[in-house]
């Protein structure tokens, strides 16, 4: 089912306005930082990184990124070109929203993102929300998933009356890997700025793994087909133009990688993978926004893609020989309109309304030609009693789904609520008390309704609730060496009904798509942040926590009341970095628990511990005008051999170099 599958970037395109206390603030294009808005006093638990924090720790993709932060699992099926994709809170792939500059990234053939497609050289933000975002004004859509990933885009900012900036970045490192990217900002007027990123990437991706065999022999190979070549184009236009807020973004990604496929411990059966994927995609976005009056805001959003991919199965294995070459192609038309209204200094109201048409096709035989059209409406408020701030949402979506084949169409219509609170007990001190609760659903993808010999057409969404009750506590002493303290902490539960799962029918050799599965999660999630030092010398440290017990509570099965798949019970992760005066030292530590492959968790299916030790260094330098970083770094400093999905063996001990010219 993974084998093929289409990542499409689905659009939303929205302004934010954050109404906090007594007055709005619109933010209509991100600018470095978001005004006035800081995630520890958000109602709803948000955690995110600054490109400068990344920049210093040495974290050199957004899937390293992601891996600190509290309730995130990556599945990464290993090496440059490797698949991939996150989970929050232990609720699937479907239902996490990931958006970019505000554009939904959606898979919705398989449901899964493959986060390898997303550059971190251009990104100015990270940040993950539970729940829903803090602000009233954006598409209806963002309200649809249980959490959201989102990623922002740097905003061009010019010194010294320089009308351009140059930027040139070139890293290379183990696996044969080299990339280099480079980008133009430059001012055209006071009120419109532009930006233009390139990037490329080459890797054989090929590195040294170990395992035991079934019959308990160490043994060490090389993982093959993992190689990956890659191109990426974006330019961005910010204008403001008679009091109209103008953002708007044109990309196109290639890329040609291999596809390694999963391992087998048994040095008698063979597998030889040499699957192949191609990646053509094309979007244009764009969004207007408009402050009419102290009463009145306005968003517009709409968005075009095109996807092409080309996927190549050629297997030789023990189980048989099998060569396929199959093409997807994927429309995606996109509208947004949302509307903020300021009824009183205390009361903010916003209604959003989305539409989306997405065409499907392929070459797969039996893959019917595939037609999607969604509507999603949505009507929020907040409102804001001094200490007490209440924010509620109620989203309406309406989803026809329909084929080229006859009896092979589907519509849906759900309601999702949403409903949360802050409170501020103490006045005067930064501390937050805070819970939210959220009905969601998942659409069936197209792969669970219409994939040859599994899909079916009959499938309803998944459905699920969420319970959330945490706090959040901020302090900056103004004359101590401690300046900054941060920590958040949540403790919430999950339950999920009508899962799609693969289930055997009647014939015990054919499975399809059903909704049989239910499970239950209660966690927690625990993250601080500790920033101190003098005018030279700086220390900051992260702590990150996931406790997550995740079950499989669908009755009459093998695996009832276990923990869910490759779920574990305990994870985190140390961030520490330390930096003189230009110098920047880092240190990232990660452990996971242990885990299962099924949700029978039997010794058989188990799958160990891990932690791994990552270090950098990195220093910035002045030549005349133009700016200098090196850097380097080691992962995995300790060689240990570990799984983050099973049977995709992770590299062992690898390194980076990378340096970059600012002119």
């Amino acid at each position: 089912m993974n084998r093929k599958n289409i990542c499409m970037l689905f659009a939303l395109s929205f302004l934010w306005t954050n109404a906090q206390e007594d007055s709005i603030k619109t933010i209509l294009i991100k600018e470095v930082e978001v005004s006035g808005y800081r995630s520890i006093t958000s109602q709803t638990p948000v955690q995110r990184f600054k490109h400068d924090d990344l920049e210093r720790i040495g974290v050199n993709s957004l899937t390293d990124a992601m891996k600190h932060i509290s309730g995130v699992q990556i599945a990464d099926y290993g090496g440059a070109g490797g698949l991939k994709t996150l989970t929050v809170r232990s609720i699937g792939a479907g239902n996490v929203g990931i958006f970019y500059d505000g554009i939904e990234t959606e898979n919705f053939q398989n449901g899964s993102v493959d986060l390898s497609k997303f550059s971190i050289d251009n990104i100015e933000e990270v940040s993950v929300c539970n729940g829903h975002e803090p602000f009233l004004l954006q598409p209806a859509k963002s309200y649809l998933t249980a959490s959201n990933v989102m990623f922002f885009t740097k905003v061009p900012t010019f010194i010294n009356g320089s009308k351009d900036n140059f930027r040139f970045t070139i890293r290379g490192g183990s696996f044969f890997t080299i990339a280099s990217s480079a980008s133009w900002e430059h001012q055209w007027r006071k009120n419109i700025k532009t930006s233009l990123n390139l990037e490329y990437l080459n890797s054989s991706g090929e590195y040294d793994y170990r395992y035991t065999t079934t019959q308990g022999r160490d043994t060490t190979c090389t993982r093959k087909n993992t190689d990956i070549q890659s191109l990426r184009i974006e330019g961005n236009l910010f204008a403001t133009l008679s009091n109209w807020e103008w953002k708007m973004k044109v990309a196109y990604y290639h890329s040609q990688r291999g596809v390694p496929g999963a391992i087998f411990k048994d040095p008698s059966i063979i597998n030889e993978i040499k699957d192949r994927k191609r990646d053509n995609d094309f979007r244009i976005q764009s969004h207007l926004g408009k402050h009419f009056s102290k009463l009145y805001w306005l968003s517009i959003g709409v968005k075009y893609a095109l996807e092409n991919m080309d996927y190549k199965i050629d297997q030789i294995t023990s189980y048989g020989n099998y060569y396929s070459e199959d093409k997807y192609r994927l429309h995606d038309t996109y509208l947004s309109v949302a509307h903020l209204f300021h009824i009183t200094t205390i009361w903010n109201v916003a209604l959003a309304n989305d539409f989306q048409w997405n065409i499907f096709n392929s070459t797969l035989a039996d893959y019917p030609n595939v037609g999607r059209t969604l509507s999603y409406n949505s009507l929020s408020t907040s409102l804001s009693l001094g200490v007490l701030r209440l924010q509620g949402s109620l989203l309406q979506n309406y989803a026809y789904t329909s084929s080229n084949k006859e009896g092979q169409s589907q519509s849906q219509n759900e309601w999702s609520p949403t409903i949360s609170f802050r409170i501020i007990p103490i006045k005067g001190v930064e501390w937050y008390i805070r819970g939210f609760y959220k009905h969601g659903f998942k659409l069936p993808t197209l792969n669970d309704l219409f994939y040859p010999n599994y899909g079916n057409i009959d499938l309803l969404p998944e459905h699920n609730d969420h319970y959330d009750l945490g706090f959040s506590y901020f302090v900056s002493p103004k004359e101590n060496w401690l300046q900054k303290c941060e920590v958040q902490a949540d403790i919430y539960y999950s339950d999920v009904r009508d899962k799609i799962i693969s289930a055997q029918t009647d014939n015990p050799y054919v499975y399809r798509a059903q909704n049989i599965s239910k499970a239950k999660i209660i966690g927690i999630n625990f993250s601080s942040k500790l920033d101190w030092g003098t005018r030279h010398i700086g220390f900051s440290l992260r702590l990150n926590y996931s406790y997550q017990n995740a079950k499989d509570k669908t009755e009459g099965t093998a695996g009832y009341n276990g923990q869910i798949s490759h779920i574990p019970f305990h994870n985190g992760s140390v961030l520490g970095e330390f930096n003189y005066e230009n110098w920047n030292f880092g240190w990232h530590f990660l452990i996971m628990g242990k885990r299962y492959t099924s949700s029978e968790n039997t010794l058989e299916n188990e799958l160990p511990s891990w932690n791994t030790h990552d270090i950098s260094i990195s220093g910035k330098f002045s030549i005349g005008k133009t700016k200098m970083k090196v850097g380097a770094g080691i992962n995995n400093l300790f060689n240990t051999s570990y799984e983050m999905f099973a049977l995709y063996p992770m590299p062992m001990r690898n390194f980076a170099l990378n340096i970059s010219l600012l002119m």
